[in-house]
């Protein structure tokens, strides 16, 4: 019974880092995105 919970709860953590990390990516990609953006306009 134990040995059931510890996994469980060992699976939600890492489901839970692997979705912080596609959000950090995600972030990440749409900053580059506005710079790229910010800079063509500039030279516009």
């Amino acid at each position: 019974m134990l040995k059931k919970l510890m996994v469980s709860m060992v699976l939600i953590v890492l489901i839970m880092i692997s979705q912080l990390y596609t959000f950090a990516n995600d972030n990440l990609t749409l900053s580059d995105l506005g710079i790229a953006d910010r800079d063509i306009k500039k030279y516009e």
